[in-house]
């Protein structure tokens, strides 16, 4: 990371939170598309973090993913 050297050099932040579903919903990558799928609909998800063994973001998937896939019938 770039180091800082006050608060005026960063980046305006944007408060997403009001927008965000918490917890955030995430699968590992060795999940089966059909989990997946299974998540999407009980929970109606539009996106779902993927993480690897240690819990770090690797990717996401989305309901278009899905869809794409033709494992959704919307």
């Amino acid at each position: 990371l770039p180091e800082v050297e006050d608060a005026s050099d960063l980046p305006p932040m944007l408060d997403l939170t009001r927008y965000m579903h918490r917890p955030v919903m995430d699968v590992r990558k060795e999940c089966s598309a059909a989990r997946v799928y299974t998540i999407f609909r009980a929970l109606g998800l539009r996106h779902m973090c993927v993480v690897d063994a240690d819990h770090c973001p690797i990717g996401m998937i989305t309901r278009l993913d899905l869809m794409h896939n033709g494992d959704d019938d919307e």
